[in-house]
């Protein structure tokens, strides 16, 4: 599950900037060798895997093979899974059989990832800027508090509200999330794509409602029988937050996702579940150094 309730930062006015396989790609332990990119000069480049759009992450494919774009395209546009299907006994899902197919044809990964670019999803004021970095949502409850009482336009909600904060939430998925340390996040995406392909991932739509923004909603609405969730996503924007990070940057997971993507693209196919993973800050906080870009769209 891949939450942006977790997430919440002020507005400018606030002061601050899966399982690892050892039969894949042949990688003992399941993990990629980590072999290093090297300039002539001698300085390492850090490798680094950004799902950005199709054209990043192919590079970034061709890059850690050590070969050219044009190479991959032509293999990955010729593979035709769904007759592969049709014409063997194949025991494992398409996402395996293609790394299968991959490993066949191309060997092993010349280069490992330094570091992973993930996209959280979430929706908030306008001019936020994330000072302090994207929160687990025991450090941001507060904020999505205020967020959602400043949305309101009635005295007589916000006092509603703050009532509720007090006393307790009626929604089952906020008594659910709250206080609990597996629901802390923060969380993102691997593929930006996926941030606009919630129905075909069968995921939650993040940039529309994030998930404690609605649980709070719900709550007021079971409370008193009115429903506030249109009046506060009216005040917020849809925000996409890019940052860096090294914590899985040699899941062979993400190998098997980049690959799913890069194929469904290259055969014009329509995204799906397989074509995307989730990153989960299990309670830290993603500084702000490592943002990369805050897109409101």
């Amino acid at each position: 599950m891949v939450s942006s309730s977790a997430t919440w930062a002020n507005p400018r006015e606030e002061r601050g900037p899966p399982t690892k396989l050892s039969s894949e790609v042949g990688c003992r332990d399941g993990i990629i060798p980590p072999m290093k990119t090297v300039s002539r000069a001698g300085v390492r480049h850090p490798l680094i895997l950004d799902c950005q759009n199709y054209e990043s992450s192919i590079e970034s494919l061709a890059r850690a093979y050590g070969t050219k774009v044009s190479k991959l395209e032509r293999f990955l546009s010729a593979l035709d899974l769904e007759r592969e299907y049709e014409l063997r006994s194949i025991s494992v899902t398409e996402d395996y059989y293609l790394v299968d197919q991959f490993r066949a044809k191309f060997g092993e990964p010349s280069h490992a990832w330094d570091r992973i670019c993930w996209f959280h999803l979430t929706r908030v004021p306008e001019g936020t800027d994330f000072s302090e970095g994207l929160l687990p949502l025991r450090l941001s409850l507060e904020k999505a508090w205020k967020t959602v009482e400043a949305a309101q336009s009635e005295k007589r909600r916000r006092a509603i509200l703050r009532r509720l904060r007090r006393v307790g939430v009626p929604d089952f998925q906020y008594k659910l999330k709250v206080g609990v340390p597996l629901h802390d996040g923060p969380y993102a995406m691997l593929v930006r794509e996926a941030a606009f392909q919630s129905s075909s991932i069968h995921n939650h739509d993040y940039l529309r409602t994030p998930e404690i923004v609605e649980d709070i909603c719900n709550g007021f609405k079971n409370h008193c029988g009115e429903s506030i969730l249109v009046e506060t996503l009216n005040a917020l924007k849809p925000c996409i937050v890019k940052f860096e990070d090294s914590t899985d940057a040699e899941d062979l997971h993400l190998m098997r996702v980049l690959l799913y993507y890069c194929w469904l693209k290259c055969r014009g196919e329509d995204l799906c579940d397989l074509a995307n993973t989730c990153f989960d800050g299990r309670g830290r906080i993603i500084p702000r150094s490592a943002i990369q870009s805050i897109e409101f769209v």
